[in-house]
């Protein structure tokens, strides 16, 4: 799902259609605190947001998304070519910055496709992390409640890990 944030009606009417038509669900909010709402309601991967909106700017807008689910994926798309302000984006996590007007809807297509497999590659190691730590847990749990000794050794031959059996013995 892609969220996009633009006071710019014909942003909005254009990137809309365009995404949909690949494939995607699209959300869209003219101002920072509407597209939060949207947010914090919905499950989104990328959200696309103007840096100069009412009620919210884009700054906000990506802190406030960062603060809540850090692994969606924020790119800026903004009028401002200012480079303070490019910089600073990209120093709170945008992974892109495209430069309005926008002219070329494949090449924005492309910078959310990038952010999107970003995304899923996130939210892969967290799974993968998470059965990783439940794996290890069970691991443990058998290794310190059966009678056999049970030892683990690193490259250096330097014990890591001993269970209670193992002292004992």
């Amino acid at each position: 799902t892609i969220l996009i944030l633009d006071d710019e009606p014909s942003i909005l009417e254009s990137l809309r259609p365009y995404f949909e038509d690949i494939g995607y669900t699209v959300f869209t909010a003219e101002d920072g605190q509407k597209g939060l709402d949207i947010f914090l309601r919905e499950s989104i991967a990328v959200v696309l947001t103007d840096l100069r909106m009412p009620r919210k700017n884009g700054f906000e807008v990506m802190e406030a998304v960062h603060e809540h689910r850090p692994e969606t994926q924020v790119i800026v798309v903004s009028g401002v070519d200012r480079n303070q302000e490019l910089i600073q984006a990209l120093r709170m996590g945008a992974k892109d910055y495209i430069i309005k007007p926008v002219m070329d809807l494949e090449m924005i297509g492309h910078a959310v496709n990038r952010a999107f497999d970003n995304y899923r590659l996130l939210m892969d190691n967290q799974r993968y992390r998470r059965a990783l730590e439940k794996s290890e847990h069970y691991y443990r749990t058998i290794t310190e409640n059966i009678a056999e000794g049970v030892f683990v050794v690193d490259n250096n031959q330097k014990f890591t890990y001993v269970n209670q059996a193992f002292c004992t013995m």
